[in-house]
């Protein structure tokens, strides 16, 4: 399986996103914040992983 570029970046960007939640929940008095960056990664990585393929001509 092959995912394109744009969706290779998007899932990197979505675990960074989850990571970093992760750590402002676990390390600072931002929880609300922390979840935020948690969710938001968790949906990018859906929309990365179910993104279309478009094939170039």
């Amino acid at each position: 399986m092959s995912i394109s570029r744009t969706s290779q970046v998007a899932l990197i960007l979505s675990i960074a996103l989850v990571v970093s939640g992760a750590l402002v929940v676990t390390f600072s008095d931002l929880g609300i914040l922390g979840w935020v960056l948690i969710v938001l990664g968790i949906v990018a990585e859906i929309i990365a992983v179910t993104r279309k393929r478009t094939v170039l001509q």
